[in-house]
């Protein structure tokens, strides 16, 4: 669901992730992802998306792994793919932008609770190696082929 993307981690702050190039929401971003890319009108149009029932994908979140010394292993929690997604939900529950020509703020309960409750996948995986997570963040980012203009339909 939406609400457990935009909610914050209790009990971790941004120190217990010093390898974190930022923080996105509760979700630390590895130094070998790229920033964030997309446009005011890329995140509208993904939460239209979100409102109008369109698949909008998933994300793929690491596992986290307390140590013994109370602290996480590297690359605990960390968002491997979906970061301009998150950001997009992050911003708009922000009120960083209107959506339909409303802020978030400005919906009743009820359409904030309908949206909070969208589904998008969420896949989790447990490693801690830092070329096999480059491995599949890559493989996610990459492997596809991008469109022409000319093909929209």
């Amino acid at each position: 669901m939406i609400s457990d993307l935009v909610d914050k981690r209790h009990g971790y702050s941004e120190k217990d992730y010093p390898w974190a190039r930022k923080m996105l929401g509760k979700f630390p971003i590895p130094d070998w992802q790229r920033d964030s890319v997309w446009t005011l009108a890329q995140k509208v149009s993904f939460v239209e998306s979100c409102y109008l029932g369109y698949d909008i994908g998933s994300i793929v979140v690491n596992g986290y792994l307390d140590l013994d010394n109370n602290t996480l292993a590297k690359y605990s929690d960390c968002l491997i793919d979906g970061q301009q997604r998150v950001e997009a939900l992050l911003d708009y529950t922000n009120d960083n932008f209107k959506v339909f020509g409303f802020f978030y703020s400005e919906l009743d309960r009820r359409e904030q609770s309908r949206f909070l409750y969208r589904e998008l996948g969420k896949r989790t995986t447990d490693c801690f190696d830092e070329r096999k997570l480059k491995t599949v963040y890559n493989h996610l980012n990459f492997a596809g082929t991008d469109h022409l203009e000319s093909e929209r339909a």
